[in-house]
């Protein structure tokens, strides 16, 4: 078995260190071989220098990687890779000793295709008072219990800092988005969850294993709730991509689907009430819920006013694709063996 151990990184040098401090205290796997390649997305602090100076003391192949944006950086180190399974962490990431033969070892014994394990909080000041489980994820935490499972595209997907993919289900599903993902400090994710989303489409077994554990770095910065505001309303971009990519021909309003307008009012309504209650505090993951509709609406109008502007060409083929999509919402309402979104 080989294992390729991929890390993409962006000006970060000082968190890399310690990243790297700790691989070295990584358990050797009997019958595994392992390589870590870190892909150097065109930092400009010392990023190099501090790969060269683990050189001699891990399996270190160091990438270059020009364009912009960690999707780029992540389908450099697939094309370098050499490994039958494909591991991804962080360069904010401490990995526990036993994390490569824990992957290893849930992929032996249930057959999957996919894994991804618990990510637990290494907090550069002190958990902010509103953190509640509800906004786990926002920090790329993930604690799906003591019990590892197969997963649907219903129970979640994994995150890049703690997953694995078999090379074989990567080159069905793969390669990341380039449209989507951090950008060299704008963009705001959805590779991670595109790919678990062709996974699910594909029929992969995807696992999730708690014994597969990474503890990920929470910086003073994102424990501030304005930081998560304007994160949430720019990822709404990103979220109308994915809206677009759906194949779901559930009915939408202005590209979106009308459940979330019902999902956005009732958040709204809870919201109002836990603030009415003295319960706000608790319930910050409702407010970036509402923003992250709102910024949707408010790119997905700007996307109309943009597609009303295009040549009389383009728009032809916009129309021809809204007929295709209405005949296909047609299809779809007649058919009573598929649910909605």
């Amino acid at each position: 078995m080989y294992v390729s151990v991929i890390i993409c990184t962006w000006n970060r040098a000082h968190l890399l260190r310690q990243t790297l401090e700790c691989f070295c205290s990584l358990e050797v796997v009997e019958g595994v071989r392992w390589e870590l390649i870190v892909v150097d997305n065109a930092s400009q602090d010392d990023t190099k220098h501090v790969c060269e100076a683990f050189k001699d003391q891990l399996p270190l192949h160091y990438i270059f990687e020009n364009r912009p944006g960690k999707s780029n950086a992540a389908n450099a180190a697939v094309r370098a890779a050499r490994g039958d399974l494909l591991m991804w962490t962080d360069d904010d990431a401490l990995v526990s000793p036993n994390w490569v033969k824990a992957t290893v070892d849930v992929f032996a014994r249930t057959g999957a295709d996919v894994v991804y394990g618990r990510v637990e909080p290494w907090w550069e000041t002190e958990e902010p008072r509103w953190f509640t489980p509800h906004i786990a994820g926002r920090f790329a935490l993930l604690d799906h219990g003591d019990e590892e499972r197969a997963m649907d595209s219903e129970t979640g997907h994994g995150y890049g800092v703690n997953y694995s993919f078999r090379r074989q289900a990567f080159e069905l599903i793969g390669p990341f988005s380039s449209e989507l993902g951090p950008n060299q400090g704008k963009g705001f994710g959805g590779e991670d969850t595109l790919l678990f989303l062709k996974a699910h489409e594909h029929g992969l077994r995807v696992v999730y294993s708690p014994s597969m554990r990474v503890r990920h770095f929470v910086p003073a910065e994102r424990c501030r709730k304005s930081y998560f505001r304007k994160r949430r309303w720019i990822g709404s971009r990103d979220q109308l991509k994915m809206l677009k990519r759906d194949q779901n021909v559930a009915p939408r309003w202005l590209g979106i689907p009308r459940f979330q307008y019902r999902q956005a009012a009732e958040n709204a309504v809870s919201l109002l009430k836990r603030a009415l209650t003295g319960r706000y505090q608790e319930s910050f993951h409702l407010e970036l819920r509402v923003i992250g509709f709102v910024g949707l609406l408010y790119y997905a109008c700007v996307t109309r006013k943009e597609t009303d502007r295009l040549d009389p060409s383009s728009i032809q083929a916009h129309e021809t694709n809204a007929a295709d999509e209405k005949a296909a919402t047609s299809i779809h309402s007649n058919y009573d063996g598929t649910d909605g979104n």
